[in-house]
């Protein structure tokens, strides 16, 4: 919740299936709109500043493992105001074929720049 704002994430009645981010008014629960997902939304956040909504999409498969989405992270940028909001679907295919090796060194160096990022004045 965020300055009177709700984000729900909604799974598809077929779990293998995108889901949505429900966007409601926390003093009427009014719908206000929804947000195209990946298959089986969750842990839903706001930032800091309200600016965005960031959902985890699990990506279950189905019982005999036929259907297998991707697991995946919805990124809604509300900078523009809710209804003219800017959804982003960021999967993971990058990693596939990463190593462990080259997954520690992008852990690495993520992190580095952010901390380095934070460090300077201003940023």
């Amino acid at each position: 919740m965020h300055q009177g704002l709700v984000a729900v994430a909604i799974e598809n009645e077929n779990k293998q299936e995108p889901g949505i981010i429900a966007l409601y008014r926390s003093d009427s629960l009014e719908l206000i709109t929804t947000y195209p997902a990946g298959a089986l939304p969750d842990m839903v956040s706001f930032s800091k500043d309200g600016q965005y909504i960031a959902a985890a999409n699990e990506g279950e498969p189905n019982a005999d493992y036929s259907i297998d989405p991707e697991g995946s992270v919805t990124l809604i940028d509300l900078k523009s105001g809710p209804l003219d909001a800017v959804v982003t679907q960021i999967d993971f295919r990058e990693f596939n074929e990463a190593t462990p090796v080259m997954v520690n060194c992008l852990r690495t160096s993520y992190f580095s720049s952010e901390r380095n990022r934070r460090a300077r004045p201003g940023a």
